[in-house]
């Protein structure tokens, strides 16, 4: 029996997982286990109970205050502890956060295959996103399989010299996930979203980018302010990322305007 791992460590990560998970849980050739890095901790636990995903190994890695730096040598120990512990014959990361990347560099250490979800984005622009397309970038040198979402996707890939015959388009696997909760939910988790009026255009806002921070995030709410004052027929919902770069400017510029919401970033909103 092949043992699989999957390692996940962000509210999108478990998003887009989640889906895989559930069919390998599904599939008798495979004991499957999952590894939580706790790279986000209070916005993560939600999806996981949300998708029902059980799991096997909690890092717990989230300090207050900590450095890419911090994390990234504490992930790379930790997850390093779990393929000693479970000595997976391969391991599933998706996207390009910094647990992707730690998980791909320490199983090529191990000499662990690595199966990549939503492989081969690109900007190539290196701080653009930052450090995710970094990240992306160097997991796609040690990935063994590459599951792209996109036809572009392997293109990319296929011209950084990457064998074609290793990746599969899949699609997006969100699409999987959106599936999965229209099936399996059908209310709101939040009450001020069970209190929006019907009769109105709504914008659903998402803004929290590291290349945002600052002057850049400002100019988004003073935007978002003035689209709201000015036009009395729409409500705007914003559910807002807990790190205060975020939280603090986005209360203080858009908060106590009637038509604009602001939700706790880790509640699931089902429609």
């Amino acid at each position: 029996m092949k043992k699989i791992l999957f390692v996940i460590g962000t509210r999108p990560e478990i998003i887009k997982t989640a889906p895989v998970i559930h069919i390998f849980n599904k599939d008798k050739r495979y004991a499957t286990k999952v590894c939580f890095t706790g790279q986000h901790q209070a916005m993560a636990i939600k999806m996981i109970e949300e998708f029902g995903i059980k799991i096997d190994y909690d890092l717990q890695l989230m300090k207050p205050g900590q450095s890419l730096n911090y994390l990234a040598s504490a992930a790379i120990r930790g997850i390093d502890s779990v393929y000693e512990a479970f000595g997976p014959d391969m391991v599933f990361l998706q996207g390009d956060t910094t647990t992707a990347f730690c998980a791909a560099l320490a199983a090529f250490y191990r000499r662990i295959k690595v199966a990549h979800i939503e492989a081969g984005l690109r900007t190539y622009d290196k701080y653009r996103p930052y450090p995710e397309e970094l990240n992306r970038q160097m997991v796609s040198r040690v990935t063994d399989i590459h599951f792209a979402p996109t036809t572009k996707a392997k293109n990319n890939l296929i011209q950084e010299g990457v064998t074609a015959g290793s990746i599969t388009v899949t699609g997006n696997t969100v699409i999987d996930a959106l599936f999965y909760i229209k099936k399996h939910k059908k209310h709101f988790t939040s009450k001020a979203l069970e209190s929006l009026p019907r009769n109105k255009q709504l914008i659903l806002v998402t803004a929290h980018r590291r290349e945002n921070f600052g002057r850049p995030l400002k100019n988004i709410c003073e935007a978002l302010r003035a689209l709201a004052q000015n036009n009395k027929d729409i409500i705007i919902v914003y559910p807002v990322h807990l790190n205060p770069k975020v939280l603090k400017p986005v209360r203080s510029l858009l908060g106590g305007i009637k038509n604009i919401y602001l939700l706790n970033r880790w509640a699931i909103v089902i429609l």
